[in-house]
């Protein structure tokens, strides 16, 4: 009798022929599906229930997390199913009924693009910022703007190494396998010409497989930003030459974190800029999707 730690490793074995061995996506879902199985309790995947999986998408619920997350862990567990079915490991599929929570239905909060000219603030104010959670105000700027001109996500930028950047040639670029993409396919994003300059003396001499960035983990780069915009917002307010200049600019939306209609400036929002401007600058949308990497041409339009 197999275990069903047995069934997983074999359907996550068959996802690292298609993906690779070391995607974050593949590893993901193991973590996914082995946490509702481990909730439900069950020594066989067989004995696994659309009533168990619904059981544990109500415990998460009731913690708080969103539908989006519920979605990424009903995606991961269903594909299993299916798989099961499909490798006559199942006789049908327990989870074919089960329904995944609309993300759209349940945002919890919005993001909004920064505009140039909160940019070019920000920018001038993290070069001179101080160390912030180990990176320092030059590092941390190049990071905002590499992410603004890419659409690169937070994990995507953690992953790049030296090695990640071909600056020869008239159009340099960085380039992301596919094991660190969240769609699985190798990318490769166009940079600037100004900032690949930036970026070249950044990594200097260092060996090919040296990290790009001193980022230790995500959630500095959620911290950082958000001090780095706190530090801009502040002497923006600063240089206000009258008292009612003050108070317009504190009464502003400008650089804020949140605005008055709750919509963030998270470092998501960075990526959410890149494809904002590009559609401001009259780019085709086709040629948006391209860059923001999106599954189809309505996600792009949506967002």
């Amino acid at each position: 009798k197999e275990t069903a730690q047995k069934w997983v490793d074999d359907f996550i074995a068959s996802l690292e022929v298609t993906h690779g061995t070391s995607n974050q996506h593949v590893a993901d879902t193991r973590t996914q599906i082995e946490k509702i199985i481990a909730f439900a309790a069950v020594d066989s995947a067989a004995k696994l229930t659309g009533q168990h999986v619904v059981e544990y998408v109500s415990s998460r619920q009731k913690e708080g997390v969103s539908a989006r997350t519920v979605q990424s862990y009903l995606v991961s567990i269903k594909a299993f199913s299916a798989w099961c079915v499909t490798n006559n490991r199942l006789p049908r599929d327990p989870l074919a009924n089960i329904q995944s929570p609309s993300p759209a239905r349940d945002r919890r909060y919005q993001r909004r693009a920064l505009s140039h000219a909160e940019w070019v603030r920000l920018k001038i104010v993290t070069e001179n910022g101080p160390t912030i959670r180990l990176i320092d105000g030059p590092e941390r700027a190049l990071l905002y703007e590499l992410a603004l001109v890419t659409g690169l996500r937070a994990k995507e930028l953690k992953s790049l190494k030296r090695s990640s950047f071909v600056f020869t040639g008239s159009a340099p670029y960085v380039m992301l396998p596919s094991a660190n993409t969240k769609n699985a396919k190798p990318a490769e994003q166009m940079l600037t010409r100004s900032l690949a300059v930036r970026l070249e003396k950044h990594l200097g001499n260092k060996l090919p497989s040296a990290n790009a960035f001193s980022i230790r983990d995500l959630n500095r780069l959620a911290i950082v930003l958000k001090k780095d915009l706190e530090a801009a917002r502040k002497q923006w307010i600063k240089e206000a030459k009258t008292v009612d200049e003050v108070a317009k600019r504190t009464a502003s939306d400008f650089l804020c974190q949140e605005s008055h209609e709750k919509k963030r400036l998270d470092f998501h929002a960075l990526r959410y800029t890149c494809g904002a401007w590009l559609a401001l600058a009259g780019i085709h949308a086709k040629q948006i999707q391209q860059v923001m990497r999106h599954s189809t041409i309505r996600l792009t339009l949506d967002t």
